[in-house]
């Protein structure tokens, strides 16, 4: 053997023993990682003789490489790093060569371009770098450089640094695996999963934390039980999942089933857990690994919820109003089984449909409104809008409507629940109409007293002229024109105040009706405008009802108003009155008709309701048809359109029942002789020209008379003479005391003295009252004085 070959086999000698007490140090179970890289560094300078030795670790992108350990002159120390773009070559040499054998590190293409930057300010001649392999990738290099001349570098040590650079990567995995495996172990005590490692025998292996909390036991109870103890059915030869999971049936790893049974405490405690396996081989032994959950408190949620839902879904669907949830663009999501069938369409169907597509455009600029007005801060909003069904059935419609937002504040979508207020709308319309005509009715009445106490001398005083003036006197039938024109206006406030009083204030008794017509069509006429031609055929007995004047009034002036009010650019209004026979029976037949523009067919059925008009709004009430049916109907008739064709004007046919009975005529007789008379009379009214008319009038026809224009001075009158009067004629309204209270006063200091009323407030004493005894007679307002002496003397002679 040569010199230079005991040199090699000695050299060989020394790095084996090297490399063997540096793969010893790092067999520690558990070796501190930076330690095991100093003792590295260190036997790498000293084997090669060499000024530094470092080890260096490539950056996740591969952009520069950091020293993590650099010896020199057995001092430990560490170095800036290298960039990729600083020495592109050097990297590249290191990414594909076993060794960076430099001899001349400043001249070699592979590590000139460090001279500038590491190797001349260092003094570093020759370089020896190994690249560290983990696997098929360069995790970093180990590092000899030579500081001085160049130097060249044996096999041997070319060698040597490679199996470092081994040592050093298998250290690395090492590290890792241990950190991965102490993680894992870490993991599997703090996750909330109970975790059964089981063998091919049902024997379980391992166990975590949460499987004995699981199970009520220690940690030395479970590994190496079998696992039917906590999991009995999971074992079950042919349908368990434990059994069946050993076999593989359930697919490669990774394809984790959730399987619902029932696990039993050690304690003997049971309760509901889900198992999801997975087959795992470790060291060559194929087991499960079990995944464990107690899943009692989601069962009893998760049923709880969908009771909740059930309850929810059915308040939702037998919900009669309309429930609907829409994403952000108006595309409907959800709607109830009222919403689906009011619109025609299926459940199943309810995304075809954008909200938009179900309203008018009118009524959906209603909707956008609303919209508008929602945000994060402000996401309720109510409104109403019409809609219309898939069988043209219109509803008013109240809607409550939210906007979702996600926390950032972006919406969602929208939420409405609507009520069907189509009925509350019309009621509170007719409320407030009538509400309306009770202030119309509280105003007609005080007007109707200071006009009837306007007439009532006019009246009676004209009447009293009237009496006086002999029959061939030439203005008498001008008097008798006055007086007819005070009686028709005073039938005109009677008018007034029949709508407004619930109780009708003359009682009906056959009546000869033609009389009556012409007069109210001399009404119509004097108020209709001059465009309008008025053509009247009424026979003279056209028959005769049970009725009352004001009733052929408010019939006939309604149909004829209607009639005036359709024809606003002149027309032809006909009216007929007849009598006819229909299966037997007699008939008043009222026919009215004008050429307007006719009623249209979808009209003709609301014409007769309460407050329906297609007038414009303040042009009237739509009470007119109402009025007449209602009044027709107490008569026991009927009223109808006649009229089939629009555009042909409108005919209304009245027919009213004739009665067989005989009107009495009217037998003129000498009323100032049949009702004078010499009894003393107290007259109170707080109208003094009144009181003074009926004072002169009742003096005129023998009577003695008091007046007194006060209730105070009347009670004080009859106080002071008891027995000085033989009858009380009391004005009804009058300031701080009625004519009925007077009476009542005066009736206490004389039990037997008679009351009679005037009344020019449209309310009349009831029989209920007159048959009390306090009151023997009411007049109304405006009267002639024949009228009060007769009631005078019907309570004198009583």
């Amino acid at each position: 053997m040569t010199i230079e070959t005991k040199r090699s086999v000695g050299s060989l000698k020394t790095q084996n023993q090297v490399l063997l007490d540096l793969a010893m140090s790092l067999r520690h179970p558990n070796p501190d990682f930076s330690d095991a890289l100093k003792k590295i560094t260190e036997a790498t300078s000293r084997y090669l003789a060499v000024q530094r030795a470092g080890i260096w670790f490539f950056s996740d992108d591969r952009s520069a490489l950091s020293c993590i350990d650099m010896v020199e002159d057995q001092e430990h120390t560490t170095a800036e790093p290298l960039l990729s773009t600083q020495c592109p070559s050097y990297f590249a040499a290191c990414e594909t060569s076993r060794v960076v054998d430099a001899d001349d590190a400043v001249t070699d293409p592979r590590t000139r371009e460090l001279a500038e930057v590491y190797l001349k300010p260092t003094g570093i001649g020759a370089m020896l770098d190994a690249p560290i392999f983990s696997g098929d990738k360069v995790r970093g290099v180990v590092c000899a450089e030579h500081v001085g001349r160049p130097r060249e570098w044996t096999e041997d040590e070319k060698a040597f640094v490679s199996s470092v650079a081994d040592l050093v990567a298998l250290s690395f995995v090492t590290r890792e695996r241990t950190e991965a495996l102490d993680h894992i172990e870490a993991l599997l005590e703090i996750i909330p999963v109970g975790v059964l490692v089981v063998d091919q025998a049902g024997k379980i292996v391992r166990s975590n934390a949460r499987s004995k909390n699981l199970f009520d036991c220690d940690g030395t109870w479970l590994p190496g039980r079998e696992v039917s103890a906590i999991l009995p059915a999971a074992m079950e030869p042919e349908r368990g999942v434990l059994s069946r999971g050993l076999k593989g049936e359930f697919g490669p790893p990774g394809a984790a089933e959730e399987h619902l049974l029932e696990g039993h405490a050690r304690g003997g405690r049971k309760f509901a857990v889900s198992l999801s396996m997975n087959p795992i081989t470790q060291a060559g032994e194929e087991l499960l690994v079990v995944l464990v959950n107690d899943v009692s408190e989601r069962l009893r949620m998760e049923s709880e919820l969908r009771e909740s839902e059930a309850k929810y879904r059915a308040v939702v669907e037998d919900h009669t109003g309309f429930i609907l949830r829409t994403n952000s663009e108006g595309r409907l999501e959800f709607a109830n089984q009222s919403l689906c069938d009011f619109f025609g369409f299926t459940p199943e169907r309810v995304n075809e449909h954008f909200i938009r597509d179900l309203l008018s455009d009118q009524e959906m600029a209603i909707v956008r409104r609303a919209v508008r007005r929602i945000s994060a801060e402000h996401p309720v909003e109510t409104y109403e809008n019409e809609i219309v069904g898939v069988d043209g059935r219109k509803a008013t419609v109240g809607w409550t409507l939210r906007g979702f937002h996600d926390a950032a504040g972006e919406l969602l979508g929208y939420q409405a629940i609507g009520q069907d207020v189509t009925l509350a709308r019309a009621q509170e319309m007719r409320l407030r109409e009538a509400e309306r005509l009770e202030s119309l009715a509280v105003l007609s009445g005080g007007i109707a007293h200071d006009f009837n106490n306007l007439l009532t001398p006019i009246l009676a005083y004209t009447d009293m002229v009237l009496t006086s003036l002999p029959e061939e006197t030439e203005n008498v039938e001008r008097l008798r024109s006055v007086v007819t024109a005070a009686e028709r206006a005073s039938s005109l406030v009677g008018q007034l105040l029949v709508f407004s009083r619930r109780e009708r204030s003359e009682e009906r008794e056959p009546l000869l009706a033609a009389p009556f017509i012409r007069e109210t069509l001399e009404f119509v006429r004097a108020s209709a405008p001059a465009n309008v031609e008025i053509e009247s055929q009424v026979d003279s007995y056209c028959g005769v009802i049970e009725a009352n004047p004001s009733d052929v009034f408010q019939i006939l002036s309604n149909l004829c108003a209607n009639a005036v009010q359709a024809m606003p650019a002149g027309g032809r209004l006909t009216v007929n009155a007849s009598e006819i026979n229909r299966d037997g029976q007699g008939w008043l037949q009222l026919i009215v008709k004008d050429n307007g523009p006719g009623i249209r067919k979808q009209d003709r059925s609301y014409i007769f309701d309460p407050f329906w008009t297609t007038k414009p709004k303040g042009k009237g009430t739509g009470l007119g048809l109402s009025v007449v049916r209602g009044l027709v109907k107490e008569l026991g008739g009927q009223v109808e359109l006649a009229t089939e064709e629009e555009g042909k004007g409108a005919t209304f046919v009245v027919l009213l029942p004739n009665q067989n009975v005989p009107v009495e005529e009217q037998v003129a007789v000498d009323r100032a002789r049949v009702f004078s008379g010499t009894e003393s009379v107290l007259i109170v009214d707080d109208d003094p020209a009144i009181a003074g008319l009926v004072g002169d009038g009742l003096q005129n026809l023998g009577y003695s008379v008091t007046v007194r224009n006060s209730a105070n001075e009347a009670l004080a009158a009859i106080r002071d003479d008891p027995d000085g009067f033989d009858v009380l004629l009391t004005d009804f309204t009058m300031p701080y005391m009625s004519g009925i209270d007077l009476g009542l006063h005066c009736r206490r200091e004389n039990p037997d003295l008679p009351v009679v009323l005037m009344s020019g407030f449209g309310q009349m004493i009831t029989q209920q009252e007159l048959e009390r005894g306090l009151i023997s007679a009411c007049i109304q307002k405006p009267f002639r004085i024949d009228q009060v002496a007769h009631a005078l003397r019907e309570a004198l002679d009583r």
